[in-house]
């Protein structure tokens, strides 16, 4: 009937008490929200914060030292435990490559070894049956983008998301 609305039976109570706080009491609701809002916003800004700082003082040592997607731990809903090993190997190689090419390699080499990689996660995945979602695809994409960052070709980042077909 017009008017009515359908949700998890689990959030009637939230529901219910949303539409008396609206009609009730407004004003409280609102700046909750806004509160709720801003500490979300805040957390985000820290964090991206954060991940620019990292992005600055990264280095391929370090790179190497760490675990790529170190959470797809669990199959489902990661992929499986084969397609994990190698897609962080994958990873990996293309740091061991870029690496080589020394300090600041030439921008179509770099372009040539992260177009590679990226390829071999479009056949990945095609071959798996699509197992990357979003926050495969958010993992994938960061560590693409770390690399792109030390190899000194952040321009590079734009182009990565053209490549794929995940």
């Amino acid at each position: 009937q017009p008017g009515s609305h359908f949700g998890a039976l689990c959030g009637v109570n939230h529901s219910a008490e949303g539409e008396w706080r609206w009609k009730h009491d407004r004003d409280a609701l609102t700046s909750e929200q806004a509160k709720v809002r801003a500490e979300q916003d805040a957390k985000r800004a820290a964090a991206e914060e954060r991940y620019k700082t990292r992005l600055k003082r990264l280095t391929w040592d370090q790179l190497l030292s760490e675990t790529p997607f170190e959470r797809w731990v669990t199959s489902p809903p990661f992929p499986n435990a084969k397609f994990t090993g190698q897609a962080r190997q994958t990873i990996q190689d293309a740091c061991i490559k870029l690496r080589d090419l020394g300090p600041k390699p030439r921008k179509a080499e770099a372009r040539s070894i992260l177009k590679a990689c990226v390829q071999w996660f479009n056949d990945a995945d095609d071959r798996a049956g699509g197992v990357l979602e979003t926050e495969e695809r958010e993992d994938i994409c960061a560590a693409l983008e770390e690399l792109a960052y030390v190899a000194r070709h952040k321009e590079l980042v734009h182009e990565i998301d053209e490549w794929r077909t995940w």
